[in-house]
């Protein structure tokens, strides 16, 4: 009897097993492995984190956008479109503030990343206000 016994268990072992590979909602489908192409592009829109310091100029609440210039003048130095959300922390020094206390002409420090070429946003520190 045992020698029935363990082919048989060896064929339903089989017959779970390729019952588990593939079909609907499983969990182990081969569809759910990333292709060599998927990965790719996956590292391709890696967000780089940096920190960026200048002069706000351009700032436009609707579209949530600002533009930093460094340099002293502003004029003078390179720009960047920086984007801001609602998940963007506001401070001063080391207390928070309110998002309106960003204003154009303020000396701040954006911290965030960087992905597709648009600079998002996480923190900006408002280091000195317009005329202050």
């Amino acid at each position: 009897m045992k020698r029935i016994c363990i082919p048989a268990a060896l064929l339903s072992i089989l017959a779970m097993s390729a019952a588990g590979c593939g079909g609907d909602g499983n969990p182990v489908a081969p569809s759910a492995a990333i292709s060599q192409s998927d990965s790719a592009a996956a590292t391709s829109d890696v967000r780089s984190e940096s920190a960026l310091t200048g002069l706000v100029t351009n700032l436009n609440w609707r579209a949530r956008t600002f533009t930093l210039v460094a340099g002293r003048t502003g004029a003078l130095g390179a720009s960047r479109l920086i984007h801001f959300s609602d998940r963007t922390e506001f401070m001063t020094g080391d207390r928070r503030v309110r998002p309106r206390t960003l204003e154009n002409g303020a000396a701040v420090e954006v911290h965030g990343s960087e992905s597709g070429g648009e600079f998002l946003a996480a923190k900006i520190v408002v280091l000195r206000r317009r005329g202050r």
